[in-house]
């Protein structure tokens, strides 16, 4: 039974830090993210291949506008 306690000491004391840091204003991810990326993959491959999408739109570049464009 220690054991078992023991290792739900751990465990939280590794998890804890993720929920408390970073700005409240942006976006958080937590410890466990990875291993439900991993989980998502196996069960649910489309929704895997739309956040990978999601990811690269918002990583984009806008392309620059041509010199022969008016300025609105």
């Amino acid at each position: 039974m220690e054991f078992f306690l023991a290792i739900l000491i751990v465990l939280l004391v590794l998890i804890a830090p993720a929920f408390f840091r970073g700005k409240p204003d942006r976006k958080r991810h937590s410890a466990m993210s990875g291993a439900f990326a991993g989980m998502d993959e196996m069960f649910h491959p489309a929704g895997k291949q739309a956040t990978e999408q999601l990811a690269e739109q918002t990583r984009a570049t806008r392309p620059l506008p041509s010199p022969e464009d008016k300025k609105l």
